[in-house]
């Protein structure tokens, strides 16, 4: 079909651009002429490409056209009236192609990046759904020509720019991150700069600062007050010398500022040193008799400020009053003959240690306990007097005291060494001779104490292994006696049985007795055996869920729970590394007490834990009778009962509660009163090392 709207569309936008006329005729034939030349080039083009004759019917869509339409040539070969816009908007409309043969404004407004340039339209467009997806498109449509320089038609070229669109979203993203980071840097940075200025200002060392030009920028609170010179009073000026000299001249800082090295020695011969810590800063030390009443001797701090480009800005001065430190140094000097007779009639031995662990000073007492004499003890380091084992933990100790003599212990064991090769047990105290390096340390011979603690040691091992035995012995004598007993209980029952009408009433209370008698005997046996494996029969520890041992717990008195109608509630309890059935046993332990001595109420109990440091702190709390603050501690002794005519039991309950808990590396203890209920605490560390009974 000829469309006839695009005859009427053939005055080009591009026609400025051409020298000769063009044909209004259609020339579709030309174009089917020359198809077989430039169809193998559109055909392989990697941009999607198509082209429409004069009357707009598609003479060319190669094969990256159809990929990116899903349409295939030989469908649109051919059709006209805008067939080619469908696969992008779904309907018949002119798109960018047509604008080769008429401009529209109205629609060019439709496109982004729209440019008209000699014989080219370029824009991109964003298309909401193509081939199913949102997709960003970039095309180029030019006029095509015959011999004539007669337009016969258009090419249009597109290419998906959906990723470069994305690629642009992000570096738009990274763009605004880059200017928020640079906004957030720089307001650090003033920020920095206020804090540098108030850290200044507020610092206690006094401090001033210069600028390239030599004039005040900064002078301190601290400063003013070590100098009487206020800060609105110097600062713009170059009067920083007035802290030192009484005529201006050079200060440190104004040397450092001209890079004037060489100068320093001319300005402060033999007073100056470089500082081992800050790069390129010199530190001045001299007396200046200006400062206070009787003048004051000082240590200043110089060093340079520069800028990003390395380029020196300025000069930081802060300046350190050693003046008492000097008066401490020369009242030692003259007091040295004075101090070396105490030193030497302290009794104890005793050294002088230099920063560099150098002995510089030892006494009589020092050579009679080592057998070194003065001479082979000075100038040698402190450490060739310690033993191997101990060398190291001297050496941190050396150290931590150097960067703060509060740090590291004051008094310690060590082992040092003999003369003869042999070594001794010492015990050092050592103190840092206030406003100087040195420490003075004294040593006191422990070698026969050390002896006798080991010999302790043997004695405790001893009685450790004679408890062993002592709970063995318990434990077989409990077993032993067990049988014997059995056979009581049930001869005094065959005796009740056979002479039931023969005995009078008053033989038969005393049978009754007799069997009560014998089979609390049995229950405290049994208690007893339990006591000795506590420690006899250990099992291995390992993790175990209190929760779930006190659901069992609950299980094993569920009848006690229900006749004593017990209301019992219990909070989130830990994972411990422990002995499952000894923790089984305490918790049915403290319950059933807690159950046993509610008195007239019901008994409420509640159960909870919680993590203190390394170990767990566990609450079984009752509203029952409970103790006498006095009878705190005997509760827990073997075979002790509080309530005998009362309450049924052997007293070994609470014993072993606490033999259990010590096994486990804790401790047990209560807080009760009479009549206000019992609150039991006990604590199992959260990594349980099982205890020797000692």
């Amino acid at each position: 079909m000829i469309n006839k709207k695009r005859k009427n569309q053939l005055r080009s936008p591009f026609n400025r651009h051409l020298k000769g006329n063009y044909s209004h005729e259609p020339c579709g034939e030309e174009l089917i002429h020359s198809r077989e030349i430039f169809s193998d080039i559109i055909k392989h083009l990697p941009d999607a490409t198509f082209v429409i004759n004069s009357d707009g019917a598609v003479v060319a869509w190669n094969q990256a056209m159809e990929e990116l339409t899903d349409v295939k040539a030989e469908y649109i070969m051919g059709k006209d009236d805008y067939e080619y816009s469908i696969p992008f908007y779904g309907e018949r409309r002119p798109i960018l192609i047509d604008q080769v043969f008429k401009l529209d404004s109205q629609l060019a407004r439709t496109y982004q990046k729209f440019k008209s340039k000699e014989e080219a339209i370029t824009a991109e467009v964003f298309i909401p759904k193509l081939r199913g997806k949102s997709t960003y498109l970039w095309g180029k449509a030019a006029p095509l020509y015959n011999r004539r320089r007669e337009i016969v038609g258009a090419i249009e070229s597109i290419r998906d720019i959906s990723d470069m669109k994305q690629a642009e979203v992000e570096i738009n993203k990274y763009q605004d991150h880059l200017e928020e980071l640079v906004e957030k840097r720089t307001s650090e940075l003033r920020n920095s700069e206020k804090k540098l200025k108030d850290i200044i200002y507020g610092s206690p060392i006094p401090t001033f600062i210069i600028d390239r030009n030599h004039r005040v920028i900064y002078w301190n609170q601290a400063l003013e007050e070590f100098t009487e010179i206020m800060a609105e009073e110097i600062i713009g000026t170059k009067d920083h010398y007035r802290i030192f000299y009484s005529n201006k001249r050079p200060c440190l800082a104004d040397l450092l500022v001209e890079d004037g090295i060489e100068d320093i020695e001319y300005w402060y011969s033999g007073n100056y040193q470089r500082s081992k810590l800050i790069e390129g800063a010199y530190h001045v030390t001299d007396f200046f008799p200006l400062l206070g009443k009787d003048g004051k001797w000082l240590t200043s701090t110089t060093a340079v400020i520069r800028d990003a480009k390395d380029d020196i800005i300025g000069a930081m001065t802060v300046i350190e009053d050693i003046t008492q430190r000097r008066l401490v140094e020369e009242a030692l000097q003259k007091s040295e003959s004075k101090y070396r007779t105490i030193f030497e009639n302290t009794g104890t031995a005793t050294v002088l240690i230099q920063e560099d662990t150098t002995l510089s000073l030892v006494n009589s007492e020092f050579v009679r306990l080592t057998g070194f004499s003065r001479e082979e003890a000075h100038g040698k380091s402190w450490l060739e007097f310690v033993s191997e084992d101990d060398k190291d933990r001297m050496i941190k100790y050396h150290l931590l005291r150097t960067m703060d003599s509060k740090i590291p212990p004051q008094n310690y064991e060590f082992s040092f060494l003999r003369k003869n090769g042999t070594f001794g047990d010492g015990y050092m105290t050592i103190e840092t001779i206030p406003g100087t390096s040195q420490r003075v340390a004294s040593i006191v011979d422990i070698t026969d104490r050390k002896k006798s603690e080991k010999e302790l040691k043997k004695l405790n091992e001893k009685l450790r292994k004679s408890n062993v035995e002592l709970e063995q012995f318990a434990s077989i004598a409990a077993h032993d006696l067990h049988e014997p007993l059995r056979m009581v209980v049930s001869f005094l029952k065959l005796l009740k049985q056979h002479n039931q009408d023969k005995l009078d009433p008053k033989a038969q209370k005393f049978i009754e007795y007799a069997s009560e008698g014998a089979v609390r005997m049995q229950q405290m046996i049994n208690e007893l055996l339990t006591y000795s494996r506590l420690s006899t029969r250990k099992k291995e520890l390992r993790d175990v869920d209190c929760q779930k041992i006190l659901d069992q717990v609950l299980m094993n008195l569920k009848l006690s729970i229900k006749d004593s109608k017990a209301k019992i509630t219990i909070d989130p309890l830990p994972i411990l590394t422990a002995d499952y059935s000894q923790l089984l046993q305490l918790f049915q332990n403290l319950i059933g007490n807690a159950i046993k001595y509610c008195g007239q109420d019901k008994p409420e109990i509640h159960i909870s834990a919680r993590k203190m440091g390394e170990e767990w702190l566990f609450t079984v709390e009752d509203k029952g009778i409970g103790i006498d603050p006095k009878y705190a501690q005997r509760i827990f002794m073997i075979f002790q009962r509080l309530h005998q005519a009362e309450y049924p039991g052997t007293g070994m309950g609470l014993a072993i509660c606490k033999k259990i808990v010590e096994r486990h590396g804790g401790w047990m203890w209560v807080d009760s009163k009479l009549g206000e209920g019992s609150k039991f605490y006990f604590t199992i560390p959260v990594k349980s090392v099982p205890k020797t009974f000692i």
